[in-house]
């Protein structure tokens, strides 16, 4: 009871602790255990910050979350724990998003790559990796290395990327009309016309 009560005010840290005195108790029901330790990852998921914010509670969150789905008491609380825990990993991929657009505006497209290849690699699953892979690709026609280069050697270069990157892609479809744009790209304009196009 104890325990609800702070988790319904908003302390989860002392939530936490009452759950886990709980759960340390030799007479302790099964019932209750579950229950326990599902409202232990709810208070878990709850003390993530929001994706501008320091994302250390975040990491912490879904590696506690992974351990108790991985418990054989949680069975019947598996979906919405990966729930969470996919919600969770959409706001890491949030933030390096966001970092790498920031980059863009400074004019930084290396920095910004560097953020968007650790969604592809590390988020796959988010909502954030198809317009991770969008933008890289139409990087290619931005020209940041050689000014010299042409158009159509950039666009070449783009779709080669999407190709070897189509199992990144969270549906086919997703991958298909991606490929479409870039194809159907106009191959002479600006700077800003192609920065303006990212997601």
């Amino acid at each position: 009871y104890l325990s609800n009560c702070y988790f319904h005010l908003g302390d989860y840290v002392q939530a936490i602790a009452e759950y886990n005195k709980y759960l340390s108790r030799q007479d302790a029901k099964l019932g209750f255990v579950k229950e326990s330790k599902y409202m232990l990852s709810k208070c878990y998921f709850n003390m993530s910050l929001d994706f501008n914010k320091d994302q250390t509670g975040t990491i912490i969150a879904i590696e506690k979350l992974q351990d108790l789905i991985e418990q054989s008491i949680m069975i019947d609380y598996i979906d919405e724990i990966e729930i969470m825990i996919l919600d969770l990993r959409n706001k890491l991929a949030k933030k390096d998003f966001y970092t790498a657009n920031l980059y863009i505006k400074l004019g930084e497209v290396d920095s910004a790559n560097i953020y968007y290849v650790s969604i592809i690699d590390n988020y796959y699953d988010t909502d954030y990796v198809n317009p991770a892979i969008f933008n890289m690709a139409l990087l290619y026609f931005v020209n940041v290395e050689d000014n010299l280069d042409l158009p159509q050697n950039n666009q070449k270069t783009a779709i080669e990327f999407l190709n070897k990157h189509k199992n990144n892609f969270l549906t086919i479809n997703d991958y298909e009309s991606t490929l479409s744009f870039i194809e159907d790209m106009n191959l002479d304009e600006e700077y800003d016309y192609y920065i303006n196009l990212l997601k």
